[in-house]
């Protein structure tokens, strides 16, 4: 659950995407029954359009949650920040919500690993894993190194602490880091079942 007030914002923002789409997708079976095929084409675009942008909403957020520490994130506050009612008697404040961008990850042994924050288990992944077993695969994600001993100055994709004396590029959506893990458990021959949960 979010708490920051960046976070809640963007929160906010998704919530009325899905607003959006889910009477756009309600106006496109109406279209359908109706025979109306050039609206619902039209109303197909615009919905595809409406889900990347929330898609991209979603990636900010984890983006936010992963290069910054609660303390940083607390110091940005957005004053009287409120929702219009539109159509609603009374405005929410400062609401939160969760947007199923986490990770469960379970290993062969029935352990569990899974964090409030998306990169949070994706590093305790890797380093149950064994960091030292995955720098020797040397692998890249996005074209950027996974594991750097050092960070210079603009690397932001390290933005985290360090982990066992070395930087993990966490910059990626939660679905990439899921790829990632899974890739990564192939190639170590480790039966991962990794999970993207609300």
């Amino acid at each position: 659950m979010n708490t920051d007030d960046v976070a809640t914002a963007f929160d906010l923002i998704s919530e009325e995407l899905e607003v959006v789409i889910r009477k756009n997708n309600k106006e496109g079976a109406t279209a359908f029954t109706e025979g109306r095929y050039v609206d619902v084409n039209a109303l197909r675009e615009k919905a595809l359009k409406l889900n990347d942008f929330k898609e991209k909403v979603g990636d900010l957020l984890d983006e936010w949650e992963e290069c910054f520490d609660g303390e940083t994130r607390e110091e940005v506050v957005i004053e009287d920040l409120e929702i219009p009612s539109k159509n609603r008697k009374e405005k929410q404040t400062k609401r939160t919500s969760s947007r199923g961008s986490h990770l469960r990850v379970i290993f062969p042994d029935n352990h569990v690993i899974q964090e409030g924050v998306a990169a949070e288990t994706f590093e305790k992944t890797l380093q149950r894993l064994g960091l030292e077993n995955i720098e020797k695969l040397k692998l890249t994600k996005e074209n950027l190194p996974l594991l750097a001993r050092e960070r210079k100055d603009g690397e932001y994709y390290f933005g985290r602490p360090p982990v066992e004396g070395r930087y993990i590029n966490t910059h990626s959506s939660t679905m990439a880091k899921k790829k990632k893990l899974d890739a990564i458990a192939e190639e170590l021959n480790v039966a991962l079942n990794v999970e993207i949960i609300p």
